[in-house]
């Protein structure tokens, strides 16, 4: 059985990636090749700085997907589309690195 969920451009990489978590979905595709590079850019920052400062892979997805007063309540999820976003991404998790709560 093939489902097809329409989702609109914001909120469908964090609804692809939740569904990928589910153990009876067997293929979960995106028409917009945007998804790729945020699924690649968010296992390069769990590899680089993630992996150091969470508990594991879920809490670092969840800290992607939450709204962040650092940068005006946005998702750092949705800021990995573009260069410039990834980069500010780091930032964050440099702070947090260094343990300047932000």
């Amino acid at each position: 059985m093939e489902l097809t969920i329409k989702v609109d451009d914001k909120e469908g990489p964090f609804l692809i990636e939740l569904l990928k978590k589910f153990p009876f979905v067997q293929e979960v595709s995106a028409a917009a090749t945007s998804l790729s590079v945020v699924v690649g850019r968010s296992e390069e920052l769990w590899q680089s700085k993630g992996s150091k400062l969470f508990n594991s892979k879920a809490d670092f997805d969840a800290w992607l997907a939450a709204p962040n007063s650092a940068i005006t309540q946005k998702k750092p999820l949705y800021l990995l589309l573009d260069e410039s976003g990834y980069q500010t991404v780091q930032k964050l998790l440099g702070r947090l690195e260094h343990g300047i709560m932000a």
